[in-house]
This record gives structure tokens, sequence and C-alpha cells, in this order.
């Protein structure tokens, strides 16, 4: 999870793996951030390591993060990331000088977007735009999207026989599930590059506004919608600890549905 380029200051890929401050802020921030958010349930895979242990996995996590920059033609590469997010998530760590330096930022100076980075490796937890491809009849981008909402949900939202129908007349996809026993249809505009988050999250909250959860997005991250399942309690801690801020703004009334 140490984000670089090879394209920062022209160094060298040796060069730049040696700028052991960088290294070492990150790995600091990293250790710090996944004990934070283990106590919301993230990252359950690295609970029952111990501190040691953690820095272990990270290493080699590293170890093999560099690998797949070195050689970027590997086809995995642009799964972990897009360029834009590799400069994005290097300046909240670092800013540059007058004279083209990058200078370390202090520790509460460091905005608040690299911990979105963070969360949306905890596939888990979090689902991210950058999992639909082409929206169209024969991918069922739909269909994946809610089975992954269901994955994320905290248990809060487990439908079943999750089906999409797309309606050529109108030039709409109807989503239909079954919840709790009964038969749920949500008619959705298309698109093709983009999931109707909005008003899907919309409909499902209210099925779900008993529970104590809710979804919420997070549009930090560029060119990508986050999405994550939280308290209000949770929300308003994170608010306050981290400064992270989510979109609630599209939730209606949910006795509508």
């Amino acid at each position: 999870m140490i984000i670089i380029s090879d394209t920062f200051f022209n160094l060298e890929w040796e060069e730049f793996f040696s700028l052991k401050n960088v290294q070492d802020r990150v790995r600091s921030w990293l250790l710090s951030s996944l004990e934070y958010y283990q106590e919301f349930g993230f990252f359950p895979q690295y609970s029952h390591l111990s501190k040691q242990g953690l820095e272990n996995r990270i290493e080699t996590i590293q170890k093999e993060f560099e690998q797949h920059l070195k050689d970027l033609r590997h086809p995995h590469t642009l799964d972990l990331f897009t360029f834009e997010e590799l400069h994005m998530f290097y300046y909240e760590f670092v800013e540059i000088n007058e004279q083209g330096e990058g200078i370390l930022r202090e520790v509460e100076y460091i905005p608040p977007c690299q911990d979105l980075f963070l969360l949306r490796w905890d596939k888990t937890r979090t689902w991210s735009e950058r999992e639909v491809h082409c929206i169209c009849p024969e991918n069922k981008e739909y269909v994946k999207t809610i089975a992954r909402w269901s994955e994320i949900s905290r248990g809060s939202f487990l439908p079943q026989d999750i089906e999409e129908y797309w309606q050529p007349q109108s030039k709409s996809y109807t989503v239909e599930f079954n919840f709790n026993g009964s038969i749920h249809k949500i008619e959705v505009g298309y698109c093709e590059e983009d999931i109707d988050i909005k008003g899907l999250l919309n409909y499902i909250n209210g099925l779900i506004s008993t529970t104590g959860y809710e979804f919420v997005i997070s549009e930090g991250l560029p060119n990508s919608r986050l999405v994550l399942v939280l308290t209000l309690e949770e929300e308003e801690k994170l608010r306050a600890d981290k400064n992270l801020y989510f979109d609630c703004s599209f939730l209606n009334d949910y006795n509508n549905h």
C-alpha cells in the first residue's frame, strides 16, 4: 500500500523507492489507520495479527505492490489503481515547494482522502464504481451490484433471486429481488457507464431503515464513488475523527416504499 510512481522527480525506481521518509510516513499512517478502522469492523482478515505481524504483512504487500509498479504491463496493475489516483495519493502525504522538492506534510495537515483509498481495499465492507464495467443487458451489472451491496451490508440487506430486465421501449432497466418474502421492483434509467446508485440506495435504505444501518456514499475519490454501510453514530465519529463526510442527501421518505 506504499503508493508511488516512476514519474515523480524523474527518478529511477530504485531511487524513488529509497525515499525512506515517505515510506516510513505512509507505513506509520497505514498501521495506525488499520488499527483505527478495525474498531468499525473493517479489515477483519488482519484482526488476529499482532502489531509486529501486521508490520510483516504490510512489508510483504509493499514488495508485491512495488513489483507491480516496476512492470506497468502487469495485467493486475490497472485493477489496483489508476495513475491519476497514484499521483493523488502521493500528494496527500507530500507537497511540492517552489523549488520542485517534495516535502512531507505534517501529520495534522494530511487530507482525509487517503483513508478512502485504504477503505476501498476492504471489499468486504466497501463497493466502488470501479467494479462496474459496460452496462448492457448481457453484463448483468445491476445484478452484480445488488449482490455486492448485500455482501457489504453487515447482514442488513440479504436479497434473493436478484434479476434485471431491459425495457427497450422506455430505455430503462427494472431491477427485481426478493427481500424478506416480498418482491421488490425498481425502475432505473439507462446509462452506459454509471449505475443509478442514489435511486437504488434510496429504495434499499427504506427497506433496512429499522436495522440501524444505512448505505452511504463518499465522493472523495477521483472518478469513483464509494459505497459503505454505517450506523449514524459511526458516521458522526468518522466525521469528527477523520473529517470524512458521506452523502446522504439522496435519502427520501422511506415510508414511500
